[in-house]
Formats: C-alpha cells, structure tokens, sequence
C-alpha cells in the first residue's frame, strides 16, 4: 500500500515538473520529430482506437463494469472504485489541461479537438480504467498465464492508445507521456485502495 501510495506521489511530481516544461513554450525538437514520424499512419487503426478512449465507449464499459461488480458481488468494491476513478480522472485531466494551456499541434486528423494538449485524457483515461482491470486480473487467483496474457492485453492497449494520438495528430508526445504520468498517478491511488483481493463466495477466482 505505501508502495502504491509513493509510486502515486512519484508519478504526480513527474507530470506537474513536465507540464511546466511544456506549457508556453516552443514544442521541443524530439517532440516535433516523434510526432511527425507517426501522424498519418495506419489511420484507420488509430480512430478505432482513440474511439475507445471517448466518451461513448467509456458509458459503455462502465456499465458492464457495474453490472459484473452486481453479478459478483465479491467484486462490486472494486468495479465501483474503477468507475468512480475513471470519472475522476477525466475531470483532472480536464482541469490540468486548463491550467497548463498548451496548444495543440497543427494539422490535427479526422477529429479537430478543441481543448489544450497536456496532458492527454486519452492516456490518462486508459491507463486509469484499464489499468485498473489488468491490476484486478494480477492480483486475481487466476493461472499466471491467464493473469500475464491479460496484463500484456491491456498495457498493449493502453500504449495504443496514446499511439493513436499521435498517429492523428491530436498530441505531441509530451502530451501522451503526460496523460501517463497522471494516470499513473490515479492507477497508484487505485492500487493502495484495493490492495486486498476479493474473493468470491465459493472460494474460488474472483474472475472465474
């Protein structure tokens, strides 16, 4: 729990010290060189997966979310903080980006976001409430193959996500690693306020 709490604290200092790094000033080269090696690809690709860091689909897993805590009963806690965190998380997100007023880059793709850059919801979003569900299924009596495929699933998405950004130009990657900083911090926060593991009413996974 203390572990958690301090990789939290670590992770906030980390994404206010960039974001004063950032804010109001000339995008620095390597942001400028990343950026520009991944807008454009795979576009496609990189909408389906913004599109999972919006709104929509965020009502949508919530909701299955809550009715998997109401189905396993063991779970409900826990289905409950990762939604509450999720909320949370976007309206941080949403303040910090007032704050910080960083400006987008030129030549956004496909959508034409309207709000400051840093740091991005997508990032933080999707490590918060995914993030969430990959420590659930680690910290489950799982098989550790089931628990390690799971883990590698979700930090596979999450990392795609922030891709996507880029590949659309919606963030410099400063943004993206940002958006992570506080998601991590929100994750740490999670972590030490579900530290023990539920289980279920029969004695076995919580998961199963």
């Amino acid at each position: 729990m203390r572990a958690a709490t301090a990789f939290s604290l670590a992770c906030l200092v980390a994404f206010v010290a960039l974001g004063f790094g950032v804010a109001h000033r000339a995008p620095w080269a390597l942001d400028v060189w990343f950026l520009d090696a991944c807008r454009g690809r795979a576009l496609s690709f990189a909408v389906a997966l913004t599109e999972l860091g919006r709104f929509p689909a965020y009502v949508a897993l919530c909701v299955a979310t809550l009715l998997f805590g109401l189905v396993r009963r063991a779970w409900l806690r826990n289905a409950s903080i990762a939604v509450v965190a999720l909320a949370v998380a976007w309206k941080v997100s949403d303040l910090c980006k007032d704050q910080f007023m960083r400006a987008r880059p030129p030549g956004q793709l496909v959508f034409h976001e309207t709000s400051f850059g840093y740091g991005s919801g997508h990032a933080t979003l999707a490590l918060t409430f995914y993030g969430a569900w990959a420590l659930y299924a680690w910290r489950s009596d799982l098989p550790r193959p089931a628990r390690v495929a799971i883990l590698a699933a979700a930090g596979g998405l999450i990392l795609a996500i922030g891709w996507s950004r880029l590949a659309l130009g919606a963030h410099y990657p400063s943004d993206v690693l940002g958006g992570y900083l506080l998601g991590g911090a929100f994750l740490g926060l999670l972590a030490a306020a579900t530290h023990r593991d539920p289980r279920s009413e029969t004695q076995g996974g919580p998961l199963r």
